[in-house]
């Protein structure tokens, strides 16, 4: 068979079984090759895989004459290191120029104690290290951004782990009933600038740290008295089901992003956007089937056609894009409560609006306020009032608005 240059991964089983086959050539265009995609391939003698593959699943290659005819010792098939054969050593050192780590490629070493990763790995495969219950510690180099499901699942006696901020992506259990994994405190556990999961009893309301990247796939699975999340603007992606199962999950606040996230929770009912904000982005809210009301605090957020059903209730700020938005979406809108002293509306209370309320005295329809300008609490709306709010501006201790 020949495979054109444009192919990118060969699925799960694309060839299995077949036992005609005899040589096989990998385009340097693949990146990964699934479990069992050449198993049984009896034939098969001669394979030859390209440079870019850095994932190989599970028994892709076993019953080949090719798997048969390798020696004892780490395979490698093409750029990873693909599965040890025989009994493996206490101390393994994968070599330069590696680029991932296969499926399974050192399951149930029990003797294996120390394995050095060279800075080429850019992955590690599912159950990569599962059942290695004599490795005590592992370094992640900082070229390595995938990690795969049950990686490091069942090593009893593993640790210490220095995970590095490369890492963008953590699968399923990837450290459960490791040494490392118990000794962690209730609460969420962070693996380099991954959330990885929650531990013990989960909280109502969960603030996710600032610099977290990533929120892992099932994070926070199951999570059903959790009903607030704040989501800082260092986080760029939010795994699939990282909330599933959270049925109690109403408010989302997302702090400091300029960005939002795509979010799958179907039983949110409420969004806070921050200032930072700069678009909101058509179908980010798509999977939010639940959602009642958005609060948006960017006065210049650039709003996509169709990006907020015109179901959902928007709160903002007079003047904002937000308002257009709704204006001609058709939803409902709220203004946010004005800042008792902003008389011009700029969410700050400064002397200028001492300026702007004077002459709003002389020029009421030139000059506009947003709130009434009895500052000083007598039913009159003079001079005096201008001086009030001057006073309070400058000595706030000593001088409260009405």
């Amino acid at each position: 068979i020949t495979i054109p240059d444009r192919v990118k991964s060969i699925g799960r089983s694309a060839f299995e079984g077949c036992t005609g086959l005899t040589s096989i050539t990998i385009p340097d265009s693949v990146t990964s090759i699934g479990e069992d995609a050449f198993f049984r391939c009896t034939g098969l003698t001669r394979i030859t895989i390209g440079n870019s593959v850095t994932s190989i699943g599970v028994n892709a290659f076993s019953g080949t004459v090719w798997f048969d005819n390798q020696p004892n010792g780490l395979v490698y098939a093409g750029k990873v290191a693909y599965i040890y054969i025989g009994t493996c050593p206490a101390t393994v050192t994968i070599k330069n120029g590696t680029k991932g780590i296969a499926d399974s490629a050192f399951y149930g070493c029990t003797g294996l104690t120390s394995i050095t990763i060279p800075g080429s790995v850019t992955s590690i495969g599912n159950s990569a290290f599962s059942g290695c219950t004599g490795l005590t510690s592992i370094t992640i180099p900082g070229s390595v951004t995938s990690i795969g499901n049950w990686a490091f699942y069942r090593c009893t006696s593993l640790t210490n782990i220095t995970i590095p901020d490369s890492v963008t992506s953590i699968g399923s259990d990837a450290f459960y009933n490791t040494a490392w994994y118990n000794n962690q405190p209730d609460g969420i556990i962070y693996a380099g600038k991954v959330a990885y999961d929650i531990k013990g009893t989960c909280p109502s309301s969960v603030t996710i740290k600032d610099g977290t990247k990533i929120i892992n796939s099932n994070a926070f699975s199951g999570c059903t008295g959790l009903t607030s999340i704040t989501i800082p603007g260092s986080v760029t992606s939010i795994g699939d089901y990282a909330f599933e199962g959270c049925t109690g999950l109403k408010l989302i606040i997302a702090e400091g992003t300029t960005e939002i996230p795509v979010i799958n929770i179907p039983s949110v009912e409420k969004m806070v956007v921050p200032e930072s904000v700069t678009v909101i982005k058509r179908g980010v809210f798509d999977n939010l089937t639940g959602l009642k009301e958005i609060e948006i605090h960017a006065k210049n957020v650039i709003v996509q056609n169709n990006a907020i059903d015109y179901r959902v209730k928007i709160i903002s700020y007079k003047g904002s894009y937000a308002e257009t938005y709704a204006l001609y979406n058709g939803n409902e809108y709220e203004y946010f409560p004005a800042i008792s002293g902003d008389t011009d509306g700029d969410e700050e209370v400064t002397d200028k609006d001492a300026v702007n309320a004077l002459f709003h005295l002389f020029f009421p329809e030139e000059y506009k306020v947003n709130q009434p300008i009895d500052f000083n609490g007598d039913s009159e709306e003079n001079v005096k009032d201008v001086i009030h709010l001057l006073f309070y501006i400058y000595f706030p201790k000593y001088y409260k608005l009405h």
